[in-house]
Parts: C-alpha cells; sequence; structure tokens
C-alpha cells in the first residue's frame, strides 16, 4: 500500500465527499477540517489525480512515519542533481483548520538548520518561506522548490503536485463572458459537484441552469464526450456558447459534441429525446 496525503480546500467537507467519489478504493486513515490521509493499493499520478479534483489545494505522498532533519536532509539528496537545492516546509494539523505564526517560526527554525548542515557540505541551498503560516501552491510553483509537509508533528510528507490555479483563474477570469449579476459558479465548485456526481466520461451531461457555462466547461475538461446545456435566459445561452469556443481555441479541446439551447427547464423533455445520466 501506499500512503498519500491531500490537503483539503476551504469547504473541507465537501473536499473530502470528493476525494471519497473520485477515489473509492482508497483506504482513509484520517479526514480532518486540513487534510486527509489514505492508502491505496497502487501508487498514483499524483498531478493527474489533482487536475482531475476540485477541492483538494496539493497532493503528497508520505515517506517517514518519523519527523527529523535528518530525514529531509536524506530525501533531499537522494534526489539530487547537482543543481541548486531549493526546498521549503509546511505543517499542517488535521483538527486545526487556521494555522497561525507559532507553526511558521517552528519550520523556519527546522529549515534553516538543513539549509546550514547541507551548505556545510558544499551545496547550494536556498530554504524557501512565506508570509503565510504554509506555503501557497503559488509559492511552491514559482519557486520550482520541494516541499516537505509536517503532519501533525509526526508523519512526514513530500508533495508531488499542486493546485493548477494558472489554469484555474484563466478559465474563471479569462473568459469572455461574465455575469456578476446573474451568479458565477466557480471552476473548483463545478469540477466538485461534477465529480460528487461520479458520472463515467461516456456518460452524458446535462446543466438545465447553464448560466455562463461553467459546468459544461469544466466538464469539458475533465474529458465528457457529450455535454447539454440550457437556460431560460437567452443571454445566458449566449455566454455559455461564447465561453465554451473561447475554451476550446485556448485548450484545443475538440473531441466532444455540445449542444446549448435556450430553454425553461420544465419544458426540457420537448427539446431533448434521449436520456441522459447525469443532472
Amino acid at each position: 500500500m501506499v500512503r498519500y496525503v491531500s490537503i483539503l480546500g476551504n469547504n473541507f467537507e465537501l473536499s473530502l465527499a470528493e476525494l471519497r467519489a473520485v477515489l473509492p478504493r482508497a483506504n482513509f486513515l484520517i479526514d480532518g477540517k486540513t487534510y486527509a490521509q489514505f492508502d491505496i493499493e497502487d501508487e498514483i499520478d499524483c498531478t493527474k489525480l489533482l487536475r482531475q479534483l476540485g477541492g483538494t489545494i496539493k497532493i503528497g505522498r508520505i515517506i517517514s512515519d518519523k519527523v527529523s532533519k535528518e530525514n529531509i536532509i536524506e530525501d533531499l539528496l537522494s534526489t539530487d542533481s547537482g543543481k541548486k537545492i531549493v526546498f521549503g516546509i509546511s505543517e499542517y494539523y488535521a483538527r486545526v483548520k487556521s494555522m497561525d505564526l507559532k507553526y511558521k517560526t517552528k519550520t523556519q527554525r527546522l529549515g534553516m538548520e538543513i539549509k546550514k548542515e547541507l551548505k556545510e557540505g558544499g551545496r547550494s541551498v536556498r530554504f524557501v518561506v512565506s508570509r503565510d503560516p504554509v506555503l501557497s501552491s503559488v509559492v511552491i510553483a514559482k519557486n520550482k522548490c520541494q516541499e516537505y509537509m509536517i503532519l501533525d508533528n509526526t508523519i512526514l510528507a513530500k508533495t508531488c503536485a499542486v493546485q493548477e490555479f494558472e489554469e484555474y483563474g484563466m478559465r474563471d477570469f479569462g473568459r469572455p463572458a461574465r455575469d456578476a449579476k446573474s451568479g458565477m459558479l466557480p471552476p473548483k465548485l463545478s469540477k466538485i459537484m461534477i465529480n460528487l456526481s461520479q458520472a463515467k466520461h461516456d456518460d452524458i451531461m446535462l446543466d438545465p441552469f447553464c448560466g455562463s457555462g461553467t459546468i459544461l466547461q469544466e466538464a469539458i475538461v475533465l474529458g465528457f464526450k457529450n455535454v447539454i446545456g440550457c437556460d431560460i435566459s437567452e443571454k445566458a445561452v449566449s455566454d455559455s456558447q461564447k465561453n465554451i469556443e473561447w475554451l476550446k481555441n485556448e485548450l484545443r479541446i475538440t473531441n466532444y459534441e455540445l449542444r446549448i439551447f435556450q430553454a425553461d427547464v420544465r419544458e426540457l423533455t420537448k427539446h431533448i429525446q434521449r436520456n441522459f445520466q447525469k443532472l
């Protein structure tokens, strides 16, 4: 069995539900407010899994049941490419949702000790810190650093994937049509909702209140081949069409069937002649 940790988003209950829906064969050992720890029989592709999830911020692999300076140094040197070593440390507690600066001070002290020892061994090292108690996905990606996560002061994990913040930002704020007045469903929440449905990619995905097309968009990104959207608002239908066309050009996704039309949800059967699997 291989052990992993998932750092959960703001709504940890939704994040946990999504994780369980996507990984039905995983054995969940800890499901807290901040992270979920689970083991699974086969090694997973962390980057691929994180792209599928909307409610997980980071995924890490458990590398030791003991937190020590020596364990981190050993791991850093085992992946040594001869280039400058760039690393960071974050600390999480399963039942503590908001971390404070006392945790930051503790991890900074450990990080500086590791940096000092590596430099004394002749290595070029940079220890990455931030203003926040834990390193964000942005800090990790921008600094290209190896992050180690200390879980409840006892378990050591190494981050293997962080959330694709730039792509989410593009699919949310970069779209040509947004309507703040009628409300905007964030792409991450849309993806969570789709995953909770446990639909298969060859199922027909229907959104009868498509708005700006966010659920349609995220279904296409996830690989659904048949997507249908409708809305009673003519503007919503137009916005959805513009946004999906924009998405197709941005991500060059073409292997799907899409239908968007204007209709009252109470009259759907007049427009759809075949059964759909997920609503």
